[in-house]
């Protein structure tokens, strides 16, 4: 079998937009095995989230008909299969045999989540590429098409002129979603008149919003079976109103490839209410004062209270050592040294996203007196957990991670504490914030930003699990109970 790296250019060929980086570190993260021909490399009904790329050889694509399997098409060149079942987890519409001795790369969903949150830009280009690829099989399962199929069969008709969009959503929603409208309709209005109008107005769209956001809450908890589709009419309906709120809309499209860069945390912490109209700085004003983001306000401030205690506290002839993993726009950082311009303390600033550290590092020159308080070193998170990053810090005092779990399966926050157990001096403190949000419902089907609720309880299974062991473990809450932080010294 050919050496894994020698996959890269079929890697590329598979996924037109990737880039050369890209390729290889897919070859990387993906297992790459060889095939026996005949053999099935994906098997029709597999519920499992990966993504297969043929790199080598030749495939059958088969469906089962009456107890036979059917060869609906072949597949001779560097194409990714299995990816609609990556999409929807409602397993693979076709089993995918080996035709001769094939070669593949397969990536399990959580190494391709890992890689997308590590790679700026690489959600956009992979997605851009598996776009390509199924709009080019569609096309060409309907040139192959007779017409008939599609124009002229009556049961065809039928079923396209009866099906209502709102059939199998519940009336809540669809009830929920026409208030919605109206309320902005009156809302528009509104901003066009006097300033008791004007607040009015401002009611209108906050309780409009609220009952949006309320309603996914409710569907997510009661009616889970039904949250999906629910969420995505939701979204479809109300889309040209959320995304006229300039942070909602810089959270859906994601500029830097993911959604919380160092830009939306900078909108988050300035709180200045801004749209495309009226209607959209009255719909951001109200994003900007939900839990979740009053909780990643909250968790700049906690950060920037621990350290000046600790400052303040320390005895030794040595500054503080902290660590910030995911350091983003860094603002709790100079929150200190805007108040303590000689506060004895060195910073470790790390990040995947070249653009959040060169704003640290603009933000440093303009703000601090001294050139030796941050250093910041730009990796792959990822594989720093993992053992195979290419930094290496001294011991540290302080470690703190703010919003990196609520993104990361259990097994990479469990690789990330380890990590960070081993870079701590003997009496140091890991600070590892967490989510449990009640707008998180929201935050996914409107923003399209999935994050991890998790309890307490949960990461202290997690800590148990850990390098950290049966240590001690403390609990900070912000007083929504949204966002947390646990704390666990070293020995």
């Amino acid at each position: 079998m050919k050496d894994p790296r020698d996959h890269k250019n079929a890697v590329k060929a598979a996924l037109p937009y990737i880039t050369d980086e890209d390729a290889a570190r897919l070859c990387e993260q993906g297992h790459s095995s060889e095939i026996a021909s005949g053999k099935i490399i994906l098997e029709e009904g597999s519920c499992r989230r990966q993504l297969i790329l043929l790199v080598g050889g030749r495939a059958r694509v088969v469906r089962s008909h009456l107890g036979h399997d059917v060869t609906v098409a072949s597949i001779t060149g560097a194409e990714p299969v299995g990816e609609i079942a990556y999409f929807d987890g409602k397993g693979a519409s076709a089993s995918v045999v080996a035709d001769g001795a094939a070669q593949i790369l397969r990536l399990e969903e959580a190494q391709i989540t890992s890689l997308l949150f590590s790679v700026p830009g690489l959600a956009a280009r992979l997605f851009q590429s598996l776009a390509f690829v199924l709009a080019g099989r569609l096309r060409a399962m309907t040139e192959s098409a007779p017409s008939f199929l599609v124009d002229e069969v009556p049961q065809v008709k039928t079923a396209r002129s009866s099906f209502a969009v709102g059939a199998a959503i519940p009336s809540i929603a669809v009830e929920a979603v026409d208030e919605f409208k109206r309320d902005m309709s009156k809302a528009e209005t509104l901003l066009g008149g006097n300033s008791h109008e004007r607040t009015s107005a401002t009611q209108l769209v906050i309780s409009a919003c609220d009952r949006i956001k309320n309603l996914l809450k409710h569907i997510a908890s009661e009616e889970p079976s039904a949250a999906h589709v629910v969420g995505t009419h939701v979204f479809r309906a109300t889309f040209p109103y959320m995304m006229s709120s300039a942070l909602l809309e810089r959270i859906h499209t994601k500029p830097r490839g993911y959604p919380g860069d160092h830009e939306t945390i900078e909108a988050i912490y300035k709180a200045e209410p801004r749209g495309a109209n009226a209607i959209g700085r009255e719909i951001d004003a109200w994003a900007l004062q939900t839990k979740f983001c009053s909780a990643v306000r909250y968790r700049r401030a906690r950060i920037a209270a621990d350290l000046t205690n600790l400052v303040a506290q320390r005895r030794a002839t040595e500054p503080l050592s902290v660590a910030a993993i995911g350091v983003g726009p860094g603002r709790e950082i100079f929150d200190i040294f805007e108040k303590h311009p000689m506060a004895p303390m060195r910073v470790v600033g790390l990040d995947f996203d070249d653009s959040a550290l060169a704003f640290c590092a603009e933000e440093a020159r303009k703000r601090l007196k001294r050139d030796d308080v941050i250093n910041l070193f730009q990796d792959n998170l990822v594989n720093t957990f993992l053992g195979h990053g290419n930094i290496s810090i001294s011991r540290q005092d302080y470690i703190y991670s703010a919003g990196l779990a609520d993104q990361l399966e259990d097994e990479l926050v469990f690789r990330m504490m380890n990590w960070a157990y081993d870079q701590l001096a003997p009496g140091g403190t890991l600070a590892l914030g967490f989510a449990s949000n009640p707008d998180s419902a929201f935050m996914e089907y409107i923003a399209h930003w999935p994050l991890i609720n998790r309890s307490g309880e949960e990461m202290r299974v997690l800590f148990a699990r850990s390098s950290f062991r049966d240590l001690e473990m403390k609990i900070e809450t912000d007083p929504d109970g949204v966002q947390t932080f646990c704390y666990c010294q070293k020995p």
